[in-house]
């Protein structure tokens, strides 16, 4: 191996080496390689900075951001640097609109500090679409309930584990639940992250009328929403 390889290797140095060989099975493999891999993460790249362009110019049309004062903003500047990678990795519209959120919503001041920014930003890069979605719906339906709702908020309190959070996403919205399972296991990571409210042992009880997204979740989902009009 030492023959192969320098004193310390690199995972970069790995990648780099199981691409040559992979190339080299066949006469021109890098070219192939470079034509199939190279034009589609330009292209990605492209679409998610010229979307992010025209939102902001905008935003500048409207005296909601100041260019100038961008260019000189090092927060918006790692944020976008940040959301750029994440957003050439994946294809799910999702998680690209959450990202230029991220983005849009930093450049107009309403990013949280630093670590829970890049925090969030990762959670992006790390959550699937139904881990999106989940959290949406939870907020979304239990979140400032009219006078007349006879749900399950309107109890004393409630009890709350994974698997009684996911049914109440397949009831509330089936057509977001291509697996159970997989909104289980959602469920369970967005708990783990404290995204959404569990309890020490198998269930807690929530008091009546307060959500079950937590204030990290509900801080986490302000940050990749749609810029309000009137923020």
């Amino acid at each position: 191996m030492s023959d192969h390889f320098p004193t310390k290797t690199t995972a970069g140095d790995v990648a780099h080496q199981i691409g040559r060989a992979i190339a080299g099975l066949a006469p021109g493999g890098a070219d192939l390689l470079n034509n199939i891999i190279i034009p589609p993460l330009q292209r990605r790249r492209e679409a998610f900075i010229n979307g992010l362009s025209e939102r902001l110019i905008k935003l500048e049309h409207e005296d909601r951001i100041n260019f100038a004062e961008l260019g000189n903003n090092e927060e918006f500047v790692s944020t976008v640097m940040h959301a750029s990678h994440v957003a050439i990795q994946t294809h799910r519209l999702e998680k690209i609109d959450a990202l230029r959120n991220a983005v849009l919503n930093t450049a107009l001041g309403h990013a949280p500090e630093d670590s829970k920014r890049e925090m969030f930003l990762g959670f992006v890069d790390a959550f699937t679409v139904i881990h999106l979605q989940t959290l949406g719906v939870l907020k979304e339906k239990y979140d400032d309930q009219p006078e007349d709702y006879d749900g399950p908020s309107k109890f004393k309190s409630i009890g709350i584990t994974p698997f009684s959070l996911a049914r109440k996403v397949r009831l509330v919205r089936p057509e977001l639940v291509d697996d159970y399972k997989l909104v289980i296991l959602a469920v369970e990571d967005l708990c783990r992250r404290k995204l959404l409210y569990q309890s020490q042992g198998n269930e807690s009880l929530l008091p009546q009328g307060v959500s079950l997204v937590t204030d990290l979740g509900q801080d986490f989902l302000k940050f990749i929403a749609e810029p309000q009009e009137n923020r």
